[in-house]
């Protein structure tokens, strides 16, 4: 079996000699292969949350086919309420217009959705100094790793 490494290569017109049989007894063919660019193709992790609604998964070029899980369609749409929580290894194959075919992966994570709870109101008197709003709001968090971003 012979092995051919086009990485290595530039693109470009390559002649070969393919020999086979034995010393006294052989046949030679001479072939060239011609090593042409592959596209580049490009896709992206992705984080939802599990009611994150049906989403489309990003590549570029866009035309490929997408795999390996059910809750992806062929056309690259995921959808969390079929996958769960969980991290997902899904593939994306394109064929670029010389024939390459380029294959990529991505992992999409689904999250659950965070719950808080908190107290509805507080007194904080002016001359308090600083104080912590998660224990004087008595915030929950479930996961207890969110991070809490506090407007007003």
């Amino acid at each position: 079996m012979s092995i051919f490494d086009p990485s290595i290569l530039s693109p470009g017109s390559y002649p070969i000699t393919y020999t086979v049989g034995t010393i006294g007894c052989q046949s030679m063919a001479n072939i060239t292969l011609q090593v042409v660019a592959s596209e580049n193709v490009t896709v992206t992790d992705t984080i939802l949350c599990e009611n994150t609604p049906i989403t489309q998964l990003v590549a570029s070029p866009s035309t490929g086919i997408w795999s390996g899980h059910p809750a992806v369609t062929a056309s690259g749409l995921f959808d969390p309420s079929l996958s769960g929580i969980d991290d997902f290894s899904i593939d994306y194959v394109y064929q670029d217009i010389n024939g390459c075919t380029i294959e990529k992966n991505i992992n999409v994570t689904v999250e659950a959705f965070p719950i808080i709870s908190a107290s509805d109101t507080s007194v904080v008197c002016v001359g308090s100094g600083m104080v912590s709003l998660e224990e004087i709001l008595n915030i929950n968090t479930n996961p207890s790793e969110v991070l809490l971003v506090f407007l007003g």
